[in-house]
């Protein structure tokens, strides 16, 4: 059985009337509905009893954050397998499956797949990973949760949650998943990539703006939170290497400012 959780907020709860749920009763699916400011449910009632006729379970939460929503799924979940998920993917579900049991037949504790975008094209590129035997806390920063699928019972062993500093809607508005999965990587979880399609996402992608200070700040405190105090040459590193991918729109001098400020505060 595989649990699958949506994460959504406010009234972007009603873009799943147009979601592709299975059928298949090796699914299980969950919506985590978040509601903030804390408000009336009563305009929900209809999309609620819509999607529970559907067999979807809404779980309401008056929390703000999507690092609080996936550590909300990880903590209620009951499957055999766990898959996090937002309200603007589409799934595919026979390569979910065959993920599971990828997970299984390799005695794997998570795995990765890889994301299409709404054209038909790779999200982002994946060579570097066929090279990959074992996930570690440097070739995992690319990582975004709806490309990873769990073995829930070691997830819960090895006692690991989302960072709810960091995510949408939090202090640090992106990296949540480079931190989660390098908590995870750290506390003895193996994994690795496989070569397949595991579901349909916009092209564009919150974790990839580096247009304001809050960004690099971000980095600058992702740079800290995985890799200790000592480590500020490597946010430099970092901050070096954005701009030679991205053409920054701020000043170098705000740059620094900006990842100093994130590291240290």
């Amino acid at each position: 059985m595989i649990d699958i959780y949506i994460s959504t907020a406010n009234d972007s709860i009603f873009k799943l009337t147009n979601f592709l749920f299975s059928e298949e009763c090796d699914f299980e699916f969950f919506i985590i509905h978040q509601i903030f400011p804390q408000q009336n449910i009563e305009q929900y009632e209809k999309i609620y009893a819509f999607l529970n006729k559907l067999g979807v379970e809404v779980i309401t939460s008056y929390s703000k954050g999507l690092s609080k929503s996936r550590n909300l799924a990880i903590d209620i979940a009951t499957a055999d397998f766990i898959y996090l998920t937002d309200d603007d993917i589409e799934i595919n579900y026979v390569n979910l499956k065959l993920a599971t049991q990828k997970l299984v037949d390799n005695k794997l504790d998570f795995l990765t797949c890889e994301v299409i975008t709404d054209h038909g094209q790779k999200f982002k590129s994946y060579g570097k990973r066929k090279k990959i035997e074992f996930y570690n806390l440097v070739n995992s920063a690319s990582i975004s949760s709806v490309e990873l699928v769990f073995d829930r019972k070691k997830l819960q062993k090895f006692d690991v949650s989302y960072d709810e500093d960091f995510g949408l809607g939090a202090r640090y508005p992106s990296c949540e998943e480079y931190i989660f999965i390098t908590d995870c990587i750290k506390a003895g979880a193996k994994g690795n990539h496989l070569e397949l399609d595991l579901c349909m996402h916009p092209a564009c992608s919150s974790g990839q703006n580096f247009s304001t200070g809050l960004s690099i700040e971000t980095r600058g405190a992702m740079v800290r939170r995985i890799f200790g105090w000592f480590s500020f040459p490597l946010a430099l590193v970092l901050l070096l290497k954005i701009n030679m991918k991205v053409q920054m729109n701020l000043k170098s001098r705000i740059q620094l400012k900006s990842i100093y400020k994130g590291f240290y505060k």
